[in-house]
């Protein structure tokens, strides 16, 4: 992987079970240069009211892919896993955010 400042995944650590998610974000960890970020662009289980968008998701990913919408202390967990902490994170369009994760 190229060194960076910044790195985006968008609608990318839906798509991997918990293991290769950490390696990606792993591997992105070891390219980031001093200071860089990762922003993480997903859709994040809650109880609000976009919970039933987020469970059809989470219902198709589980069988096309074996992968799975998560919870943001999902999320969080996998970017700690990564040696990756988390600053800052943005509600966008429920039920989407973006996780702001930067070398722990």
């Amino acid at each position: 992987m190229p060194a960076g400042d910044i790195f985006l995944l968008k609608h990318v650590l839906h798509d991997w079970d918990d293991d290769a998610c950490v390696k990606l974000l792993s591997n992105m960890r070891a390219a980031m240069n001093p200071g860089g970020r990762i922003f993480v662009v997903e859709m994040v289980r809650s109880d609000d009211e976009s919970s039933v968008i987020t469970a059809m998701m989470d219902m198709a990913m589980l069988t096309s892919t074996h992968a799975r919408e998560r919870e943001l202390k999902e999320y969080q967990g996998l970017l700690e896993a990564a040696k990756l902490q988390v600053p800052q994170v943005t509600r966008i369009h429920p039920p989407y955010a973006v996780i702001e994760a930067q070398a722990a």
